[in-house]
């Protein structure tokens, strides 16, 4: 157990963990759970430990919702899936009548909404409130939501160490956002001592998984090809730099260095190209984080 786990036990999980890798997912499909089949939607939308299909993750979602399933109801409003109309107030609606019945998707969902006031009145100590309920019961992607806050000082006092404890905890269960962060963590030393090993490890345990931050740290600061080739498509640096602001320089080739004509190097920018890639794999990645990602790899050339 890490250093720190003593204190304070009262706020941290009170219920046996719920483990996220795809074989455990899986197998709580298999047996009709329902939040597992959430959770299976959310890998086919990020590219987590699968293909990234969003047309896949929409068909779970509506199959749920018309099972009466609220936390998958409320994402049908908030994307506008199949046949419903896109309503952000609607998708609350149904997060807060799903968090009264004790579901965790719509506890954590529910959370986000008061954090960003989205279908509800911005409050950002209400939305601590539902992440640390939803954390007691063992609910990893909570417990990262909550990470983030302790992180940045949204809704409580900033406590980086907290922070790093709880992308820990929720790194354990295997959440790929949680266990990139906690590579982020001990390459910053954000919470905890600086140790670069320990931070390579995480960001290759987080590109395994799909997680498209850890796979760009990778390619940036280690030049690992070898994950970068996990989702090969052909990109155009050009388009990039002209979407982030700056000139262009050279195409980007299909993958990674292997695909590459015999002897010929990598160009100069190419790792820039792995931006447009993951705006590809998200589909709907925001233009800031988009163009923070794109700054970031610039400033590794």
């Amino acid at each position: 157990m890490r250093k720190g786990k003593k204190e304070d036990r009262s706020k941290l999980p009170t219920k046996p963990s719920l483990f996220f890798d795809i074989a455990s997912v899986v197998d709580r499909v298999g047996e009709g759970d329902q939040l597992a089949a959430l959770h299976l939607a959310t890998f086919y939308q990020h590219g987590w430990f699968t293909k990234r299909d969003e047309k896949r993750a929409a068909e779970i979602m509506v199959e749920l919702a018309s099972m009466s399933h609220l936390g998958a109801k409320g994402m049908c409003y908030l994307h506008g899936y199949d046949t419903y109309k896109k309503d952000e107030e609607e998708a609350a609606k149904c997060w807060i009548e799903g968090t009264r019945k004790g579901d965790l998707f719509s506890m954590e969902h529910l959370g986000h909404c008061y954090e960003r006031g989205i279908g509800v009145k911005q409050s950002e100590e209400t939305a601590v409130v539902l992440y640390q309920s939803a954390m007691n019961e063992g609910y990893a992607p909570a417990t990262h939501r909550l990470a983030t806050c302790f992180e940045r000082g949204v809704g409580v006092k900033k406590d980086v160490k907290r922070a790093f404890l709880l992308y820990g905890i929720a790194g354990d269960q295997i959440w790929p956002d949680s266990i990139a962060a906690v590579g982020r963590c001990f390459a910053t030393g954000l919470g905890t001592a600086v140790d670069h090993k320990r931070a390579s490890d995480h960001y290759h345990s987080a590109a395994q998984a799909g997680h498209e931050e850890a796979i760009a740290f990778l390619y940036a600061k280690e030049k690992d090809f070898k994950h970068f080739a996990l989702y090969p498509t052909r990109v155009s640096l050009a388009a990039v730099r002209e979407k982030a602001g700056f000139p262009p320089k050279a195409k980007a080739y299909k993958g990674d260095a292997a695909s590459l004509p015999p002897g010929e190097k990598p160009k100069r920018g190419m790792n820039t190209s792995i931006a447009l890639l993951i705006e590809e794999r998200l589909g709907e990645m925001s233009f800031a984080k988009w163009r923070r990602l794109v700054r970031y790899l610039k400033n590794q050339e």
